[in-house]
This record gives C-alpha cells, structure tokens and sequence, in this order.
C-alpha cells in the first residue's frame, strides 16, 4: 500500500527504536536499575507492533514475516508481567 521504499523507511524506525530500547533496557538490567522492566516491556510491546503493522496478512513464510519475533517478543512480555522475572532488584 505504502510502496516498498517507504515501507522499508518505516519498518527500520520502528526496528531501530525498539532495538535501542532493549539496549538501553539491558544497560538498566546490568547495573540493577528499578527502570529496566517498563524500558524493556515498552520495546517488546513497539517491537510486536511493528511485526502486526508491517505483516502482508499472507500466511505463507510466516518464520520470515516474524513469527520467531513474535513469539520472543511475548514470551519477554509473560515473563516481566506475569512471572515478575527477574525477581525484584535491591
């Protein structure tokens, strides 16, 4: 709909701006910051809606479409959310 190029453009936003979040999240987790669980549930969210924005709706090379991402993706999310992992920082 968009066109290739301008697709491309946003999807490596979308991308980027997630990826720097989980940097930035890893960075908050190593030095025990009380921030890194919003900083990294916030990119897994972004990152997730990116994948459904961007997916082609086409149910054919779905591994490739983002399927793993997916998946990764909302098994961070159950783990900070729901199972509190990891347990809390002193």
């Amino acid at each position: 709909m968009l066109g290739n190029g301008r697709t491309r453009t946003i999807a490596s936003f979308w991308y980027t701006l997630a990826s720097l979040g989980f940097v930035v999240a890893g960075v908050g987790l190593l030095t025990k910051q009380q921030w890194f669980r919003p900083a990294m549930v916030w990119s897994a969210v972004l990152s997730l809606i990116a994948i459904v924005l961007l997916w082609d709706g086409r149910t054919s090379k779905t591994f490739e479409k983002g399927l793993l991402g997916f998946a990764i993706n909302g098994l961070v999310i159950i783990a900070l959310v729901i199972f509190n992992w990891p347990p809390t920082i002193p």
